[in-house]
């Protein structure tokens, strides 16, 4: 285990620590550059829900301390500053080495003096569309029209786009060609308005009917009484369950999602031919210049490339620009960052125990040699650990939740899946206003309005807001040629919620 005064530095600066970064990466990881794995079963937007679920669900307050401040620190601590090394810098090989390090911004404390860290969390952990609808009252405000109950839209060559936001310092994009505004993260309101009422109604059946399943897997649906009933109310609320997004979810489990995203992202039309010129990840996060590029099949041509192209499996091979690139800036090689090592950093900033001590909170056996792991390991990965870190009471948590086999129909393994599974139940059980639930004092859907959400189809609501969208696969997330007409898909019944 890492000695105190290691993990002491750590905490203060992100600088080297006792198992170097860089090598768990590399090593225990694997490298970027050997041919990388897709589903062949599964679309690329499965990808896109996980991270549209993660943005409605966490958003650490992030703090960048100066180099003074961070020196203080390590006086207060009586830890002697490392010699000609940034303090505000995690070193991405070995201690001392000519390498370039890794920028990493520490997730703002909860608390102030030592003890269990428990980082701030912005959003609240509940899935009400927060991406779209805004959190603060500001917010909110920001990207209504206060127009018929309308929110903010911008019309691009006939397209209806969220609305310009000409104010935003982190886009990259120039002058017209500005990024655009939507809700990020969200305060506790209550539902008012009937479509904002809907459209959360139908989010959460789409992801614990259609896409939960698919991550975890039937068994732990089971398990944790997460299918949605056919008939009737959930009647397993409770205000003791605490819904708060826990750091093993956030900061490890939810995580597998990176491996899932591709390296570029194909525009095609509804019949599978090209659209447009394909965008590359690399480049272009916080740009949004590609989106006014007239003749490229426009928005509807990203949604067919999600359908139609495979998602990358969830394992521990990830893109290029995941490993090197991330949020590099065009015309500046080697200005991005390094996501997975980023993200094992950021269990370690919240002080996440290590992956053997999570095992037998979901009913694994606990490791007492690498050799343990077998059971849920490939012996190639353990193999690899071994030569990473120096016992295996040392392994990283996410480290060891992507590299665990999955569990039979799931996209990760027991360990990962659990902490899902258990998070998933706290936003069920922890929310009065869940679209299943009939709570005391809280106003919840009627039994023809709850009917009419299980009634709806995710493929529908591609259909609704496509207007060349013919064909859709009826499970968004297969990815298949067996696409049915849009016409064939019974539209939301409305009429209940206008009663």
């Amino acid at each position: 285990m890492h000695q105190a005064s290691t993990f002491v530095l750590f905490l203060a600066t992100g600088a080297c620590f006792g198992n170097p970064l860089e090598q768990v990466v590399v090593s225990a990881l694997k490298s970027a550059n050997v041919k990388l794995n897709v589903d062949e079963n599964k679309g690329d937007y499965l990808a896109e829900v996980t991270k549209v679920v993660v943005g409605n669900l966490g958003s650490n307050v992030l703090i960048k301390l100066s180099e003074l401040d961070v020196d203080d620190m390590l006086k207060k601590a009586g830890i002697p500053p490392t010699q000609g090394q940034s303090p505000r810098c995690a070193e991405a090989f070995e201690c001392g080495s000519d390498k370039r390090c890794l920028a990493f911004t520490r997730a703002l404390n909860g608390q102030t003096g030592f003890g269990v860290r428990t980082p701030i969390n912005q959003n609240s952990p509940f899935l009400d569309l927060s991406t779209v609808y805004g959190s603060s009252a500001c917010v909110a405000a920001s990207v209504r029209s206060f127009v018929d109950g309308q929110l903010k839209t911008f019309n691009l060559n006939g397209e209806i786009l969220p609305p310009q936001n000409k104010n935003d310092t982190a886009c990259r994009s120039k002058a017209p060609e500005y990024c655009f505004l939507a809700g990020d993260s969200r305060s506790k309101q209550q539902p008012g308005l009937v479509s904002r009422r809907v459209n959360i109604a139908q989010f959460q059946h789409h992801v614990f009917n259609e896409y939960l399943p698919l991550v975890i897997g039937q068994q732990l649906v089971n398990a944790f009484h997460l299918t949605p009933l056919k008939t009737g109310y959930y009647t397993g609320y409770s205000s003791s369950v605490n819904a708060a997004t826990s750091a093993e979810f956030s900061a490890a489990a939810f995580r597998f999602g990176h491996g899932l995203v591709r390296k570029d992202f194909p525009r095609l039309t509804n019949s599978n031919g090209t659209a447009g010129v394909t965008i590359e990840l690399k480049g272009n996060m916080n740009t949004a210049d590609f989106h006014y590029t007239p003749n490229q099949g426009g928005e509807a041509s990203f949604i067919e490339g999600m359908l139609q192209c495979p998602v990358m499996k969830a394992d521990n091979e990830f893109s290029f620009p995941i490993r090197n690139q991330l949020f590099e800036q065009r015309g500046v090689p080697a200005s991005g960052t390094d996501l997975v090592s980023i993200n094992n950093m950021r269990g370690r900033d919240m002080g996440l125990f290590p992956y053997n001590e999570y095992r037998t909170l979901v009913g694994l056996k606990r490791a007492t040699t690498f050799d343990d792991l077998k059971s849920e390991m490939d012996p190639a990965n353990v193999e690899a650990l071994k030569n990473v870190y120096a016992d295996v009471n040392d392994i990283d948590l996410y480290s060891g939740i992507i590299l665990e086999k999955p569990t039979p129909g799931a996209m990760v393994g027991p360990t990962g899946g659990y902490i899902i599974a258990e998070q998933f139940s706290a936003f069920k059980r922890g929310d009065r206003f869940f679209y299943e639930n009939k709570a005391s004092s809280t106003q919840g859907l009627s039994k023809d309005e709850l009917q009419a959400i299980r009634d709806s189809r995710l493929a529908k609501v591609f259909c609704t807001n496509n207007d060349d969208m013919k064909n859709v696969n009826l499970d968004v997330f297969a990815l298949t040629t067996d696409r049915v007409p849009c016409s064939s898909i019974p539209v939301l019944d409305i009429k209940p919620f206008l009663g």
